[in-house]
Protein backbone atom coordinates (compact mmCIF):
# COMPACT_ATOMS: atom_id res chain seq x y z
CA UNK A 1 0.00 0.00 0.00
CA UNK A 2 1.38 3.81 -0.41
CA UNK A 3 2.59 5.91 2.37
CA UNK A 4 -0.49 7.97 1.36
CA UNK A 5 -2.89 4.79 1.49
CA UNK A 6 -1.10 4.32 4.69
CA UNK A 7 -1.84 7.63 5.67
CA UNK A 8 -5.78 7.89 4.82
CA UNK A 9 -6.31 3.94 6.60
CA UNK A 10 -4.79 5.20 9.79
CA UNK A 11 -7.36 8.27 9.56
CA UNK A 12 -10.42 6.36 8.53
CA UNK A 13 -10.13 2.99 10.62
CA UNK A 14 -9.76 4.77 14.16
CA UNK A 15 -10.66 8.06 13.35
CA UNK A 16 -8.28 9.26 15.77
CA UNK A 17 -6.26 11.61 13.56
CA UNK A 18 -7.28 15.26 12.85
CA UNK A 19 -7.09 16.33 9.10
CA UNK A 20 -8.00 19.27 6.75
CA UNK A 21 -10.12 18.14 3.39
CA UNK A 22 -10.76 21.59 0.72
CA UNK A 23 -13.62 20.72 -1.59
CA UNK A 24 -15.42 22.73 -4.20
CA UNK A 25 -19.37 22.54 -3.66
CA UNK A 26 -21.05 20.51 -6.96
CA UNK A 27 -24.84 19.63 -7.23
CA UNK A 28 -26.08 17.02 -5.57
CA UNK A 29 -26.18 13.49 -6.98
CA UNK A 30 -28.11 10.86 -7.14
CA UNK A 31 -30.71 11.68 -3.86
CA UNK A 32 -27.83 10.95 -1.17
CA UNK A 33 -26.61 14.50 -1.15
CA UNK A 34 -28.16 17.37 1.04
CA UNK A 35 -31.53 18.74 -0.84
CA UNK A 36 -30.01 22.08 -0.04
CA UNK A 37 -26.84 22.94 -2.60
CA UNK A 38 -26.25 26.23 -1.37
CA UNK A 39 -24.80 24.94 1.93
CA UNK A 40 -21.29 23.92 1.46
CA UNK A 41 -21.98 20.65 3.68
CA UNK A 42 -24.61 19.75 1.21
CA UNK A 43 -22.79 18.01 -1.43
CA UNK A 44 -20.46 15.84 0.82
CA UNK A 45 -23.79 14.07 2.35
CA UNK A 46 -23.80 10.62 1.75
CA UNK A 47 -21.86 7.52 1.90
CA UNK A 48 -18.32 6.89 0.11
CA UNK A 49 -16.23 4.58 -1.76
CA UNK A 50 -12.16 5.42 -1.29
CA UNK A 51 -9.63 4.14 -3.99
CA UNK A 52 -7.08 5.55 -5.96
CA UNK A 53 -7.96 7.19 -9.21
CA UNK A 54 -7.54 5.30 -12.42
CA UNK A 55 -5.03 6.55 -14.44
CA UNK A 56 -1.45 5.97 -15.75
CA UNK A 57 0.90 3.91 -13.02
CA UNK A 58 -2.10 2.30 -10.80
CA UNK A 59 -2.32 -1.44 -11.93
CA UNK A 60 -4.38 -2.63 -9.23
CA UNK A 61 -7.29 -0.27 -7.96
CA UNK A 62 -8.68 -2.02 -4.57
CA UNK A 63 -10.91 0.65 -2.83
CA UNK A 64 -9.66 1.26 0.85
CA UNK A 65 -12.93 1.26 1.72
CA UNK A 66 -15.77 0.01 -0.05
CA UNK A 67 -19.18 0.94 -1.39
CA UNK A 68 -19.96 -2.70 1.25
CA UNK A 69 -18.74 -0.82 4.26
CA UNK A 70 -18.78 2.54 3.58
CA UNK A 71 -17.83 6.28 4.70
CA UNK A 72 -20.47 8.14 5.91
CA UNK A 73 -20.81 11.76 5.72
CA UNK A 74 -23.66 13.77 7.11
CA UNK A 75 -24.56 17.82 7.77
CA UNK A 76 -24.52 19.13 10.49
CA UNK A 77 -25.45 22.90 9.81
CA UNK A 78 -24.50 24.36 6.94
CA UNK A 79 -21.11 24.47 7.15
CA UNK A 80 -20.07 20.99 9.35
CA UNK A 81 -19.69 17.55 8.59
CA UNK A 82 -19.36 14.64 10.62
CA UNK A 83 -17.32 11.32 8.70
CA UNK A 84 -17.96 7.73 10.56
CA UNK A 85 -15.91 5.44 9.04
CA UNK A 86 -17.10 1.59 8.86
CA UNK A 87 -14.61 0.52 12.29
CA UNK A 88 -14.45 4.31 13.55
CA UNK A 89 -15.86 6.91 15.87
CA UNK A 90 -17.73 10.05 14.49
CA UNK A 91 -14.96 12.83 13.39
CA UNK A 92 -16.62 16.34 13.12
CA UNK A 93 -15.40 19.21 10.61
CA UNK A 94 -16.05 22.63 10.40
CA UNK A 95 -16.06 24.02 6.42
CA UNK A 96 -14.82 27.11 5.26
CA UNK A 97 -14.20 28.13 1.84
CA UNK A 98 -11.17 29.36 0.63
CA UNK A 99 -9.81 30.29 -3.43
CA UNK A 100 -9.69 26.50 -4.52
CA UNK A 101 -12.84 25.00 -3.02
CA UNK A 102 -13.15 24.28 1.03
CA UNK A 103 -11.27 23.83 4.60
CA UNK A 104 -12.78 21.26 6.51
CA UNK A 105 -11.21 21.79 9.59
CA UNK A 106 -11.45 18.94 12.31
CA UNK A 107 -12.66 19.13 15.82
CA UNK A 108 -9.30 17.80 16.81
CA UNK A 109 -6.64 20.03 15.61
CA UNK A 110 -3.62 18.26 16.98
CA UNK A 111 -2.46 16.24 13.65
CA UNK A 112 -0.02 17.97 11.43
CA UNK A 113 -1.76 16.30 8.64
CA UNK A 114 -4.65 17.89 7.12
CA UNK A 115 -6.34 17.23 3.39
CA UNK A 116 -7.39 18.85 0.29
CA UNK A 117 -9.79 17.63 -2.14
CA UNK A 118 -10.83 18.95 -5.42
CA UNK A 119 -14.70 18.11 -6.86
CA UNK A 120 -14.67 16.16 -10.15
CA UNK A 121 -18.50 15.63 -10.18
CA UNK A 122 -20.81 15.71 -7.77
CA UNK A 123 -20.34 11.74 -7.32
CA UNK A 124 -16.72 11.74 -6.94
CA UNK A 125 -14.21 14.34 -5.31
CA UNK A 126 -10.29 13.27 -4.93
CA UNK A 127 -8.46 14.05 -1.64
CA UNK A 128 -4.79 15.20 -1.25
CA UNK A 129 -2.81 14.67 1.93
CA UNK A 130 -1.02 17.97 3.25
CA UNK A 131 1.88 17.49 5.54
CA UNK A 132 2.74 20.49 7.56
CA UNK A 133 1.46 22.58 4.75
CA UNK A 134 2.70 20.99 2.04
CA UNK A 135 0.14 18.90 -0.45
CA UNK A 136 1.13 15.62 -2.06
CA UNK A 137 0.22 16.70 -5.08
CA UNK A 138 0.70 13.24 -6.95
CA UNK A 139 -1.13 10.72 -4.60
CA UNK A 140 -5.01 11.58 -4.14
CA UNK A 141 -7.69 9.29 -2.70
CA UNK A 142 -10.95 9.11 -5.17
CA UNK A 143 -14.06 9.29 -3.32
CA UNK A 144 -16.65 8.09 -5.24
CA UNK A 145 -20.50 7.90 -4.12
CA UNK A 146 -22.06 4.88 -3.20
CA UNK A 147 -25.33 4.07 -4.77
CA UNK A 148 -28.10 4.03 -2.31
Amino acid sequence: MTKHGHIVLRFFAPLTLGLTLVACGGEPGNGQAAEEPATLSGPFAGTWMIARPDGPGVIVNEPIISCDNPLMISTDGDNRIILKSPEGEPQGFELSEISRGLSWFPDDMTSPLSFISETKSSDKFWVYTVNVGTADWDNPQEYTRCEP
